[in-house]
């Protein structure tokens, strides 16, 4: 499962997809994307669309694209959860990774990652031995409501200024996915700002 498709995910997809063709992911894996954005022209800037793609729903483009399969909705439930072994998180959140924290932690799943980016800053959080509900919780802010943010920041985008953080956490979240099918280590979180 892909939580997401919007400045980390639709990178993140065109990644995982050339690692299938170039034999680098067994080539039985089925990825499903779940997002229930439609694709604005404001997201052409950072995100993985294109003009033809403008008001489709973005799991939708994304999967006739690379041909994975989707789910043009949100997930608001834990059961939407059932039946992945592994989730990837890209969505700016807060209480959508609540969500996912708690389930992950109480449910065995192979692997799990959160992948965060805001401007030059990203991190990545993921299934680890050291990893504790309270932990996870307390990497999100205090007052976080269910609001959503961005990848970029604001004072940026009006600047007319794009950064790369959230296709550079994209990419890292592609490697640690093949340590986990490789059986390599992967760290229980990965955080650097790029400035």
């Amino acid at each position: 499962m892909l939580a997401g498709a919007g400045g980390i995910n639709s990178w993140l997809v065109r990644d995982l997809y050339d690692l299938v063709q170039t034999s680098q992911l067994p080539a039985d894996v089925e990825f499903t994307i779940y997002d229930g954005d439609l694709v604005e022209e404001k997201n052409l800037l950072y995100q993985n669309f294109t003009i033809s793609d403008v008001l489709k729903n973005k799991a939708d483009s994304l999967s006739e694209r690379y041909l994975f399969f989707s789910e043009p909705k949100y997930i608001e439930d834990p059961k939407d959860f059932k039946g992945y072994d592994i989730i990837i998180c890209g969505v700016d959140n807060a209480v959508f990774r609540k969500m996912l924290f708690q389930y992950v932690m109480k449910n065995d799943i192979d692997f799990w990652m959160d992948l965060r980016a805001e401007g030059t800053r990203v991190a990545a959080y993921c299934k680890h031995k050291n990893q504790t509900l309270k932990g996870l919780v307390d990497t999100l802010p205090k007052d976080a409501g269910n609001d959503t943010t961005s990848c970029q920041l604001a004072y940026e985008l009006e600047a007319g200024i794009v950064q790369l953080g959230n296709r550079i956490i994209a990419t890292i979240g592609a490697q640690f996915l093949l340590n986990h099918f490789r059986n390599e280590p992967v760290p229980s979180k990965y955080v650097q700002v790029f400035s």
